[in-house]
């Protein structure tokens, strides 16, 4: 029983690091943000593959979340240089991801227990070599949640951090400023896509293995452990025990607690509690959806895996991301219409496409050698 609490904490502690950029993304800049579903296992497949090649596993921490803001990066820049609907332009990147995370690590790879990871690290083991593993994982995974808890915090009482608040709230507030709203908004992706890479890092160490299709869902539970949270922190907030702790002058921050701290209780308490099933006519509807959008993917992606090579594959799977940009155009007409830019844009990002793929059939070969 203890070894299934302490697992559960570990597991949600570690998905707190996910939690926290999806709630940079959904909850501060309102920005639905679809890049998580590849970031998080780009995170995983630079980690396992820098892990092999006998890299610090501290070290390998820091290039996944470098990884990770990149990717942001070309989200943010799709979305604001090139003027592409926030949704669509993380649809964007997420295609690209996947066929890049087949590139850098293939569809599975192992790590084995002759290698070190954080929790097995020189350093790790000079402190806790007495523990359980299990025990090392909980205190590692906590330390590392707390820490990005409080970075994030005082950052957020930066000048830069309340323009970044502040766009999601009032983005023409911003402008009053002179600021620019669009350079925020595409700090604030880099940021949250560099802590859902870092999450798969650490995630991947932690199981010491990574999947291609490891992402597929996370931004439903990012967004679940942000929902869960701020909903339980409004709940307290209005209770007679926080109206008691703002009369306490030393007390009165724990009766306003941060929203990094709603994520972190959320994400703790959503692995731990089996959500509530939907009925009804919702449950009709969640069938339909998860049918068409997890099952026939699942189904598409293997039958493609067993008839395709990598390349061909990754070729077919990035077209409708470019087929969505073109078909909005025809349903949401004038309000999303094609530019030249977004033409541009569409021919660069598939030619791309061909370059890295064209002669790698997916073994993780292509990328693996630059790691």
């Amino acid at each position: 029983m203890s070894d299934l609490i302490i697992s559960t904490l570990t597991q949600g502690l570690i998905y707190a690091l996910l939690s926290y950029g999806v709630y940079i993304t959904y909850s501060v800049l309102d920005f639905p943000d679809l890049t998580v579903d590849s970031c998080f296992p780009l995170g995983a497949a630079v980690t396992a593959i820098l892990l092999l090649k006998g890299v610090d596993p501290w070290a390998t921490l820091l290039c996944s979340a470098a990884a990770g803001a990149i990717a942001g990066l070309c989200t943010g820049l799709i979305h604001v240089r090139l003027g592409v609907r926030d949704l669509l332009a993380g649809i964007i990147t997420m295609t690209a991801l996947s066929s890049i995370n087949l590139l850098i690590a293939g569809s599975n790879v192992t790590v084995e227990r002759a290698v070190d990871t954080i929790f097995t690290s020189k350093g790790v083991m000079a402190l806790f070599g007495n523990l359980t593993l299990g025990w090392r994982k909980l205190i590692i995974s906590l330390v590392l949640a707390i820490v990005v808890k409080l970075l994030l915090d005082l950052y957020f009482r930066t000048k830069s951090g309340l323009l970044l608040r502040a766009v999601g709230d009032n983005g023409t507030l911003v402008t009053t400023l002179a600021q620019n709203k669009g350079n925020m908004k595409i700090l604030g992706v880099v940021i949250s896509n560099a802590l859902v890479a870092l999450c798969g890092s650490v995630l991947c160490q932690e199981q010491r293995s990574y999947s291609a299709v490891m992402g597929i869902g996370q931004v439903v539970f990012g967004l679940a452990t942000v929902i869960i949270g701020i909903s339980l922190i409004r709940f307290f907030t209005s209770s007679k025990a926080a109206q008691g702790l703002r009369k306490v002058k030393g007390l009165r921050f724990l009766a306003t607690p941060q929203g990094t701290t709603a994520v972190l209780l959320g994400s703790i308490l959503l692995q731990g509690k089996a959500p509530r099933l939907p009925r009804g006519r919702v449950a009709a509807e969640c069938c339909a959806l998860g049918l068409w959008q997890t099952t026939a993917q699942y189904a598409f992606y293997y039958i493609a895996v067993a008839m395709l090579t990598g390349a061909f594959g990754g070729i077919l799977n990035s077209t409708q991301s470019f087929l969505g940009v073109i078909f909005a155009h025809f349903i949401y007409g004038n309000a999303d219409r094609m530019t030249p830019a977004k033409t541009l844009g569409c021919a660069v990002g598939f030619a791309g496409v061909l370059i890295g793929t064209i002669g790698n059939h997916g073994s993780g070969s292509g990328w693996g050698g630059f790691c």
